[in-house]
């Protein structure tokens, strides 16, 4: 746990940041259902229900924000602030290798009496913490500026939904692990991990009935399915499962590479 303490204290100021921005910006959708008016939203429904199906399920399966559970379901857990996790996500990724290759930090790291595989586990350990803060953050956010104009969803509702979020997230983290092992420049690895995480974001929504649609982990990221009752369980452990695979590949390769 020291090494796990360690990296959190290291990108402390980074992580903390991105939790409070992306806090503020979930308060101010959550408030921003107010502004909301009953003529609009009947105007908006028979649009709204005429919405593509993949781009349904992109906005959480709900396709209306014509209510408060479908108000933080489009634009809170699966779509504007989701973007903004998965960015946060492709530049902590970084940090677990990448990020140390240069000025030698990872050849300082390597010389102490640590295992690789105990120094990428710690790391990863802290990215997925991390990773929770954030979501943690968006939902605190969406339920107080819904609770301040009078429309409150309950806090454990929320926290549930995202649970799909957070799993499809910490899926992203790993897959971008793996890929940013591949490159050695800082810069180019941080560049690869965007484009990858901002088109695995958009993909289920672009990807229309092709097969393709299902390598990104977001498409079975099911917010709007938890907010309505339900529990995606298959959905869950598949994108639990595909992070341990993504990590435990992460951890061989990184045993067996040059630093």
């Amino acid at each position: 746990m020291a090494l796990v303490r360690q990296h959190l204290r290291q990108e402390r100021a980074a992580w903390i940041a991105w939790a409070g921005a992306m806090a503020c910006a979930a308060f101010g959708i959550g408030a921003a259902y107010a502004i909301l008016p009953a003529s609009l939203a009947r105007q908006a429904s028979p649009l709204l229900q005429k919405i593509p199906s993949d781009m349904n399920a992109f906005l959480g399966g709900t396709a209306t924000f014509l209510s408060p559970r479908g108000w933080a379901d489009g634009l809170a857990l699966t779509g504007l602030l989701a973007m903004g996790v998965a960015v946060f996500v492709a530049l902590a990724s970084l940090s677990v290798v990448v990020e140390d290759r240069d000025g030698g930090g990872l050849e300082f790291l390597l010389t102490l009496p640590v295992r690789r595989g105990r120094l990428l586990a710690a790391r990863t350990l802290s990215v997925l913490v991390q990773v929770v803060g954030v979501e943690a953050a968006v939902c605190v956010g969406v339920a107080l500026g819904l609770g301040a104009v009078g429309h409150p969803l309950p806090i454990g509702r929320l926290a549930a939904a995202a649970l799909p979020a957070v799993l499809a997230q910490t899926a992203l983290a790993g897959t971008l692990v793996v890929c940013s092992l591949a490159l050695r420049d800082p810069t180019q690895a941080m560049l690869v991990d965007l484009v990858l995480a901002i088109g695995l974001f958009f993909l289920p929504a672009m990807g229309g009935h092709s097969p393709v649609r299902f390598v990104s982990p977001f498409a079975y990221s099911d917010a709007g399915l938890l907010l309505g009752g339900g529990f995606p369980t298959g959905h869950a452990v598949l994108l639990a499962a595909w992070t341990a695979v993504a990590f435990v590949l992460a951890g061989l390769w990184f045993a067996r590479m040059d630093t």
